[in-house]
């Protein structure tokens, strides 16, 4: 017997005109009076219900009083996408599909759009009873007549019938990253980027094809009029360059130009410089964190390794040579040399000691499980010390937890190394060691010597 099933509790079965109720019974609904006093859901897996119509309105009424009746609260059903979003949304799923799949998906969405029409006998004509579900299972069904049509001459594919949009495209870009592995902090970096973007041409949406080198010139204008910081504006220029890139990598867009690419970002307002913390402020900020064993981590390993917070939330740990290290961005970091090895200080380690049996590829343990809420944390502590300190406004701007990796470099500096020396542990471009996986069983012993040296040099902090 075969089945249609949707994640809203209805399923049609085939040879019948009737929509059922269906759901797996968990362990939880077993004592719910109306199963626990039916002997005929004892031993069974799997609730089955005729709801006696084949109107799909009707049933997805029926279905939610039902489920009302036996105490089980239903999940909100979820808007079908439409158009281009159905179209692009149900492509991107098709291409590991089987050819099996694919004719067993086209079957599917043949179905599911033929329950939105009903034959109106009197006048030979067909009354379409849900506009959204059509337009959803009929794209679906575009989508994968592409792709059959593709995968039979690849020199000869029917155009796509939807033009890709920013949002569409966003979208799947993210999921991408997501599929990397990619943190919070970067997919909202994409967020922003494509929101920001859309309040500029004061639209919900735009289609990619109307994206040109002239409108990015005046989104550069835009911004810089509204003194957008230079940083801020070429990392949001990065992302949306990555967004159209995606694009043309999943032929989205034929004979395409990157109108994000090479563009010129001048005479915006200056980047912030940062400060690196006093000793009146290092101590003020041990005594506020001294019980939050998370935040005193945070402040400890940062000011012994220059390591960003990101880097701080996901750094390894790693034996070289017997030397305890921390394994930084190994997953890849802000830059391409943020992938690095850095040696952990004497009085770090006697610190971290009491935490930690210091296993390979085992990271700190942080509560707050995102770098995000841990630099958020960590900002509410600073500015907190400063208003203690009395630190003007104007002033307080230069010191964020960038502060630990300013200082870090400076210090190393001011004891007579250059900033190619130190550059294996900042991450900075010079840094070579760390990159490939070939560093993390292979290190040479006088560069390793030379980076514990640099790593020593630094102040012991009093806790």
């Amino acid at each position: 017997m075969t089945q249609k099933y949707r994640k809203d509790y209805l399923t049609k079965i085939k040879g019948s005109d009737n929509w059922y109720l269906q759901f797996y019974i968990k362990d939880i609904y077993r004592d719910l009076p109306k199963i626990k006093n039916n002997p005929r859901w004892a031993n069974r897996r799997n609730y089955l219900e005729s709801l006696k119509t084949h109107d799909l309105k009707l049933a997805t009424v029926k279905v939610d009083e039902r489920l009302k009746e036996i105490g089980i609260r239903s999940t909100p059903h979820k808007k079908l996408s439409q158009g281009s979003s159905a179209y692009f949304g149900v492509l991107r799923d098709l291409k590991v599909k089987t050819e099996d799949e694919l004719d067993e998906l086209y079957e599917y969405f043949i179905d599911m759009r033929n329950n939105s029409l009903q034959d109106i006998y009197e006048t030979n004509e067909i009354e379409v009873l849900s506009e959204e579900q059509f337009n959803h299972y009929d794209n679906a069904i575009a989508a994968i007549q592409r792709e059959i049509s593709e995968r039979k001459n690849k020199f000869r594919v029917t155009p796509h019938p939807h033009n890709i949009t920013l949002l569409a495209v966003s979208d799947e870009y993210k999921a991408d990253l997501t599929s990397q592995g990619r943190d919070k902090k970067t997919l909202s970096k994409l967020f922003h980027a494509v929101r920001k973007f859309l309040q500029f041409v004061d639209r919900d949406d735009i289609e990619l094809k109307l994206i040109r080198p002239r409108l990015i010139s005046d989104y550069v204008r835009y911004s810089r009029e509204r003194e957008v910081s230079e940083g801020t504006f070429r990392a949001e220029v990065w992302m949306l360059s990555g967004v159209f890139k995606f694009a043309i990598r999943q032929e989205y867009l034929e004979n395409a130009i990157n109108p994000f690419v090479d563009v010129e970002i001048r005479g915006f307002k200056e980047k912030v410089d940062r400060f690196q913390f006093t000793d009146e402020m290092h101590q003020a900020i041990l005594e506020l964190v001294r019980n939050d064993s998370n935040m005193l981590q945070l402040v400890l390993v940062s000011y012994y390794t220059g390591m960003r917070v990101s880097e701080v939330v996901s750094a390894k740990f790693i034996f070289i040579n017997d030397v305890l290290c921390f394994d930084v961005a190994t997953d890849g970091g802000k830059t391409k040399a943020a992938k690095r090895v850095i040696p952990i200080h004497s009085e770090l380690l006697k610190w971290l000691s009491k935490r930690y049996n210091f296993e390979n590829d085992k990271k700190l343990d942080f509560k707050d499980k995102t770098a995000n809420a841990v630099g958020k944390k960590f900002g509410r502590v600073k500015t907190k010390v400063l208003n203690n300190l009395k630190v003007n406004k104007e002033e307080s701007i230069h010191y964020v937890h960038h502060s630990y990796r300013h200082g870090f470099a400076t210090m190393i500096l001011q004891k007579g190394y250059d900033e190619i020396e130190f550059a294996d542990l900042t991450g900075h471009s010079n840094s070579y060691l760390g990159k490939t996986e070939a560093a993390r069983t292979y290190f040479k012993t006088q560069k390793l010597s030379k980076l514990i040296e640099m790593i020593e040099s630094i102040p012991k902090l009093e806790v």
